[in-house]
């Protein structure tokens, strides 16, 4: 683990948070997979997380703005989901994992009945 200081205006030293978003993570389409994450806050004792999809397949969140929630991808196909921490007295951080999702069941229903 790598702590950064620095120092903003006013000359106190602030400590940016550090961020492991997890993974890799495997599941099945529309089937929920917990994320486990770990977030280390700096000198701000309750930073701004978010978790977004950077690249890949699309999904949900049970809540993209907690450590820990779980993700629901929406299609069979592999993404890259992102964790960004937002202290208020650094800049932000964040952390990539990669989640490969196969398909289930209910997948293969929702295709067909959309065929």
């Amino acid at each position: 683990m790598i702590l950064l200081f620095l120092k903003p205006q006013g000359g106190s030293s602030a400590v940016v948070p550090t961020v492991d978003a997890g993974g890799p993570y495997v599941g099945e389409a529309l089937i929920p997979t917990a994320l486990d994450a770990t977030v280390v806050n700096g000198t701000d004792p309750s930073p701004t997380l978010l978790w977004t999809v950077d690249s890949g397949g699309s999904g949900t969140f049970s809540d993209d703005s907690i450590e820990d929630p779980t993700f629901t991808p929406d299609t069979n196909s592999s993404s890259v989901l992102r964790l960004t921490v937002t202290p208020s007295d650094t800049s932000a951080v964040f952390d990539l994992a990669t989640m490969t999702t196969s398909a289930t069941g209910a997948y293969m229903r929702r295709r067909r009945r959309a065929a």
